[in-house]
């Protein structure tokens, strides 16, 4: 390892040692946050930056964006137990799917944009903003005198979803050292993870004791805990980009290429919410808003390649190898995880006559699991300083418990479906955080929140298509079930194939139970078996990413330092 250079031997041009290519400075004397930050990375060397692990104040930070992570998780899952009392207060059984889609539709659509938000304007600014309207768009729902202002309230707080999301990486990597954050993205990525599981049980006790508009002010309180901490123990690095005019900064954000995505994630998403559902694939709307999804994506990709470095994603950054192998990997990982996750309560219900409530506490030891395989995976790889090992291993262990899965009958224990769910929690949990420290690492320091946001756009995006996928299987499937079984008529078939989960065992006889749990059974197993091929698909494509070790970064970057004595990581 060479020594750094001299002050004699620096070329005549180069720039000012407190700033660097990627904008953010930090000026001699700021206190425990001096350092500059370089392309390649946001952190410091060991030595200048306080040992997070004992920082009071990060751990306090870290609190607040933990509180975050759960209450927008929280708030994708709260409404599905609350819909019930909701459409019985506005008398709107037909708008059942937006209560959750409009939220989906916004912050997908939305994901992409913050990535440039984060890197031209003030980042405490930003996810005050975005995390001001989620809140908003949850209050809008709360005080929702109708069921169009409700779903107006759900898409506005899904705009601010997807920056509070992103917000939270890029607060994480500004503020902790390379070979800690494994650690605390682990544990932000599971507490989301659990708000998604514990969305349902929540949702559900709160519409039962206390009413469904509860499902919305519980995230309240919880914000003015993130505020504060945010306010008191958030210094973030200046960022030299912010002092540009502002319409320049408006310029690089690509409002163009954001219409373009914007508008493309729409169509599909709209297309995936109908299909099947509203109307049959095969239908005008459905294959005119796929065409429409297809026009726009290659306009957009068109458009983004004609506008280089500025554009909303970069091809230099989605076409970067790890990059590449992260997103790739993610969207079959993330596909697995939604599928297991979404349709595990529904075997619950449907098979085990549970209610919703008692579904979602059923799928507790999955949350545990999930929870505990992600701060393992983030301890090893602060101990070893590689994530391919969690990024590799972990869709094998999820693709194992997607199999055990396949397994379940109507009669199956108690004890091995916990077992099973455990093996699949433990195995998602370990890996799907791993993809935002890899971007994190090979990324440059402004390149890294559009990284981030582009990962959580395609994780979104797999949920989505997955989920939907899904949903054709289990329909088509128990269909052809019950069609290839004597035992029922086809307006039995019919009546089974619009009832709830909850209410198939009241469409039909008692002697008719034991064959119409029997194809339910095989209908939703069908889908377990579809997230074995996409979690080993997780390990396949995460095979390409490059093998850095976070240690030797971490060492190699304390040797690096500027003339005027600050530290400079490369």
């Amino acid at each position: 390892m060479s020594d750094p250079p001299s002050q004699a031997e620096e070329p005549k041009d180069q720039h000012d040692a407190s700033k660097t290519d990627a904008g953010i400075i930090v000026t001699p004397g700021s206190g425990e946050f001096d350092q500059t930050v370089s392309p390649g990375d946001t952190t410091c060397s060991t030595e200048q930056r306080p040992a997070v692990s004992n920082n009071i104040s990060f751990l306090l930070l870290l609190i607040g964006l933990s509180l975050a992570a759960f209450v927008v998780s929280l708030d994708r899952t709260i409404v599905a137990t609350a819909v019930p009392r909701i459409t019985d207060a506005f008398h709107s059984p037909g708008d059942v799917g937006w209560y959750g889609s409009a939220y989906l539709l916004t912050s997908c659509a939305f994901q992409p944009i913050y990535g440039r938000v984060f890197v031209h304007f003030d980042v405490r600014s930003a996810y005050y903003i975005a995390f001001g309207l989620f809140e908003l768009g949850c209050l809008i729902s709360a005080v929702a005198p109708n069921s169009t202002t409700l779903i107006v309230g759900r898409a506005i707080a899904g705009i601010g979803d997807a920056g509070v999301l992103a917000g939270n990486m890029n607060i994480i990597s500004l503020m902790a050292p390379l070979d800690k954050r494994p650690i605390y993205i682990g544990m932000v990525g599971a507490i989301f993870g659990i708000g998604s599981v514990m969305g349902p049980i929540i949702g559900g006790a709160l519409t039962q004791r206390l009413g469904w508009r509860w499902a919305f002010y519980i995230s309240l309180p919880v914000a003015a805990v993130t505020l504060i901490s945010l306010i008191f123990f958030f210094q973030p690095p200046k960022n030299e980009r912010i002092r540009e005019p502002f319409t320049k900064r408006l310029f690089r954000l690509d409002l163009p290429g954001n219409l373009l995505i914007v508008t493309a994630v729409i169509m599909l998403l709209l297309a995936l919410q109908w299909s099947g559902v509203t109307y049959p694939w095969n239908s005008s709307r459905i294959i005119g808003l796929l065409v429409g999804f297809g026009v726009e994506s290659a306009l957009f990709l068109a458009w983004q390649k004609c506008h280089g470095k500025d554009s909303l994603l970069p091809l230099h950054i989605m076409t970067e190898r790890t990059v590449a192998a992260c997103l790739a990997a993610a969207f079959f990982l993330g596909g697995a995880t939604l599928l297991v996750v979404y349709y595990l309560p529904y075997w619950f219900q449907a098979i085990g006559d549970s209610s919703p409530l008692q579904s979602g506490i059923n799928l507790i030891p999955y949350a545990i699991a999930n929870f505990l395989a992600a701060v393992l995976a983030g301890i090893i790889v602060t101990k070893t300083g590689f994530y391919n090992p969690p990024a590799l291993i972990g869709p094998a262990v999820g693709a194992i418990g997607a199999g055990l899965l396949c397994t379940v009958r109507v009669d199956t224990s108690t004890g091995r479906w916990i077992g099973y769910e455990i093996i699949a929690g433990a195995g998602f949990g370990a890996a799907i955080q791993q993809y935002f420290l890899a971007i994190q690492t090979i990324l440059p320091a402004d390149e890294v929140p559009i990284g981030t946001a582009l990962l959580l756009l395609i994780q979104n995006l797999s949920g989505a298509i997955f989920v939907s996928i899904g949903n054709a299987m289990v329909r088509n499937r128990l269909a052809s079930g019950l069609e290839s079984r004597s035992e029922f008529s086809t307006s039995e078939i019919v009546a089974i194939l619009s009832a709830g989960a909850t209410d198939v065992g009241n469409q039909v006889n008692p002697s008719q139970l034991p064959a119409l749990l029997e194809a339910y059974n095989q209908a939703l197993r069908s889908v377990f078996i579809l997230a074995i091929p996409l979690s080993a698909l997780g390990t396949a494509l995460a095979l390409p990413m490059r093998w850095n070790s976070l240690k030797k970064k971490v060492e190699s970057d304390s040797t690096a330092e500027n003339s005027d004595g600050s530290m400079k990581v490369v």
